[in-house]
């Protein structure tokens, strides 16, 4: 047995920790005394030899409370932990819950507790509005003690002098094994910091959704999505290359590389191109904006940003499936709560950026014997501001069927028989009037006048005078919210709360329309959970849910999930969904 005692750590905060290394059955006798010991929660966290669930391994599985705690070996001790899992019918914390479950989970072949578990990493995002990280070391710096994080310093100081990684360092060198079970105390003393708070602030019901909501993405990142590996490597092939012939093609007509921003520019320049905006070095910008602007003043333009497209195409995206698939599957990341709104987000690859349609859509494709689905819901943020603005003209032209972009460009121009364009200046009004952009940010981003977006603005507010009322009554309410701390802050009906620093309350609409528009997506996701739907679901995207469906039942499934996913009650606007076709790849399910 290895044991110590964590002495020198705080006093008050801090006690001294009981910490063990399990070499023997006495050790394991001694864990399971104390595993029947009365406490609050039990703390689990494990080292891996890297951060894919699929490709590496366990090495240690750490129980603790703020006491001390245990850590096992797991290919010696892979059957304790089994047992623990099978035995305790306490609570469990981890601290990044996501990641652990997914290891033990597949090492094991079962399925957690997940009704039983909690994440302080999910219930410092609830609580904490003004910390930099939600890492567990910060926070435990920041909390519980700043000197343990000394101890983490220790261990990634030998690990560099010896030049070890993660799945190298010795397991039974000892600060490995120390500040791996001293992660789960510190888990430990985290709960039993904020789980208080969640009750006593009103949190309680956003960290019940926001933790089901792990859940269920935590069932997607482990089920993965497939993608067609022979088109990426198809798609692969060609776009390097076209990239190739390009870059060959600029150096003999141009004398300039495809990626040199500087020489383009002086070429461009040379050429007549008037390039006016600079970067913050003070060089000539060559970035989307400035492309799309002059893609016609010269041959070299298009040219340019379509071998830069391939690029990207080719390494974020084709050649990451490639290399990154695991029998044909991506396992993707879903960041459930790490944007201020609540919104989730999908990374490894970030999938939100992909335009509808685009070629990257072609690469996923359904499970065997099953299409594609894709269900988004129908302008979901424009119909949350107009219920909870009160707008009445909006309310009815939404609950009409009127389509609203058009509605705003017919009274803008003055006419019945808009231009797509007209309608694309409606579209973008709406947006950036409920958000907060001024007429000049406007007009830039809309590209027309000053002149033309004043009017477009007053229109709008002639149109929808509500709107503009409730972002001002959003920013008085946050005003009057004044913490002691500084702050003003707002809180969603759920107790859901944004919190800005004051002469920033004007951002507080943006986060109350975002935030409840990404709470009902979360409701979504657990009315299909509790419909025993969530299996069919691969990916959530924006306001859109990627679902795999079997062919036979597929026209079945398509329509409860519609009827789940509709909201006819929470708002005065229907919250309603629209369904692409049943499709074999995810691009033509549009």
């Amino acid at each position: 047995m290895q044991s110590t005692s964590t002495t020198g750590l705080s006093n008050r905060a801090v006690p001294n920790l009981d910490l063990t290394f399990v070499e023997s059955f006495e050790d394991v006798q001694k864990f399971f005394t104390w595993l029947g010991q009365d406490r609050e929660i039990l703390a689990v966290d494990t080292e891996t030899t890297g951060l894919s669930f699929i490709s590496d391994k366990i090495r240690l599985v750490q129980f603790g409370d703020s006491k001390g705690g245990f850590a096992f070996e797991w290919d010696k001790w892979s059957g304790v932990v089994h047992e623990v899992f099978k035995k305790y019918e306490g609570d469990y914390a981890f601290h990044n819950a996501s990641f652990d479950i997914k290891f033990l989970e597949r090492a094991m072949g079962v399925r957690l507790p997940r009704e039983r578990i909690h994440d302080t990493m999910i219930m410092s995002r609830i609580c904490n509005h003004d910390v930099r990280s939600h890492g567990l070391k910060h926070l435990a710096a920041v909390h519980v003690d700043p000197r343990l994080v000394v101890g983490q310093q220790v261990l990634d100081d030998a690990m560099r002098k010896q030049k070890w990684d993660w799945a190298t360092v010795p397991i039974d060198f000892e600060p490995y094994w120390i500040y791996g079970i001293v992660d789960t105390c510190l888990t430990a003393m985290l709960y039993e910091l904020y789980a208080p708070r969640i009750v006593s602030e009103g949190y309680e019901g956003v960290y019940e959704l926001e933790m089901q909501t792990l859940m269920i993405a935590t069932d997607m990142e482990q089920k993965g999505i497939r993608v067609d590996v022979p088109f990426c490597e198809q798609k692969y092939d060609e776009l390097i290359k076209y990239t190739g012939e390009v870059k060959l093609y600029c150096q003999n007509e141009y004398g300039v590389s495809p990626g040199s921003n500087q020489q383009i520019t002086k070429i461009l320049v040379a050429d007549g191109v008037p390039l006016y905006k600079r970067t913050a070095t003070g060089a000539l910008s060559f970035d989307i904006e400035t492309i799309t602007e002059f893609k016609d003043a010269h041959p070299l333009i298009e040219m340019i940003y379509q071998y830069k497209r391939s690029i990207k195409l080719a390494n974020t995206y084709f050649r990451a499936f490639i290399e990154d698939n695991q029998n044909g599957r991506i396992h993707c990341s879903i960041n459930t709560l790490r944007a201020i709104t609540g919104r989730s987000s999908v990374t490894g690859p970030a999938l939100q950026t992909v335009p509808r349609g685009d070629i990257v859509r072609r690469a996923f494709i359904p499970d065997e014997d099953c299409w594609i689905q894709s269900v988004d819901y129908s302008a979901v943020e424009l119909r949350i501001v107009a219920s909870l603005s009160g707008d009445q003209t909006m309310i009815n032209l939404f609950k009409d069927g009127v389509d609203l972009h058009s509605y705003l460009a017919k009274r803008i121009y003055g006419t019945e028989d808009i231009t797509k364009e007209q309608r694309t200046i409606g579209k973008n009004a709406s947006f950036s009037r409920v958000y907060g952009a001024g007429v000049k940010k406007f007009s830039e981003t809309a590209k027309i006048t000053f002149e033309e977006a004043k009017l477009v603005y007053d229109t709008y507010e002639e149109t929808f005078p509500m709107i503009s009322k409730f972002t001002r009554k959003v920013i008085e309410t946050a005003e009057q919210n004044y913490s002691r701390d500084g702050q003003s802050w707002l809180k969603l009906r759920s107790g859901r709360k944004f919190v800005v620093t004051p002469g920033e309350e004007f951002k507080l609409g943006n986060y109350v329309i975002q935030g409840s528009a990404a709470e009902e997506l979360k409701r979504a996701l657990v009315r299909l959970k509790a419909a025993g739907l969530s299996q069919y679901i691969h990916l959530p995207i924006h306001d859109e849910f990627l679902f795999s469906l079997p062919k036979e039942n597929a026209v079945e499934l398509q329509t409860e999930i519609m009827e789940i996913m509709t909201d006819n009650d929470t708002y005065a606007v229907p919250l309603i969904v629209e369904a692409g076709t049943l499709a074999e790849n995810w691009a033509e399910s549009k």
